[in-house]
C-alpha cells in the first residue's frame, strides 16, 4: 500500500512510475505534500495546547489542595478556552486527513495496478 511517508521521500519515483503508465498525477502528488505538511503542523500546535491543557489540570488541583480556589476557577476558564481550540484543530485535522486519505486512495488505485 501507498504510505503518505514513501510519497512525501519518494514522490519524484511515484510520479515516474506514474507517468510510465501515461497517468498525470503530479499535482495529485503535490498535494499530498502540501497537506502532510499542514497536517504535521496542526498535529504539532494540537500536541502542545493537549500537553498545556494537562500541565493546567495539575496545578488546578494543586491550587484546589492549598485552599486556592479562586485561582483555580480562572484556570479553568483558561483550560474551557485550550479545549475549545483543541476541538477546532482537532475537527480541522481531521477534515485534512480525510481529504489527503481520498487523494492517496487514488493515486493507490492506479500505482498498484
Amino acid at each position: 500500500m501507498l504510505q503518505i511517508s514513501y510519497i512525501r521521500e519518494n514522490s519524484n519515483e511515484v510520479v515516474n512510475r506514474l507517468s510510465i503508465r501515461n497517468i498525470k498525477k503530479h499535482k495529485e502528488i503535490q498535494e499530498v505534500l502540501k497537506l502532510d505538511i499542514r497536517r504535521r503542523e496542526i498535529q504539532n500546535k494540537l500536541d502542545e495546547y493537549l500537553s498545556e491543557a494537562n500541565n493546567i489540570n495539575k496545578d488546578i488541583g494543586n491550587l484546589y489542595k492549598l485552599g486556592k480556589s479562586s485561582e483555580a476557577l480562572s484556570l479553568k476558564e483558561k483550560t474551557i478556552e485550550i479545549k475549545n481550540f483543541s476541538k477546532e484543530l482537532s475537527d480541522l485535522l481531521n477534515n485534512i486527513e480525510s481529504k489527503l486519505n481520498n487523494i492517496i486512495l487514488s493515486i493507490i488505485i492506479i500505482f498498484e495496478e
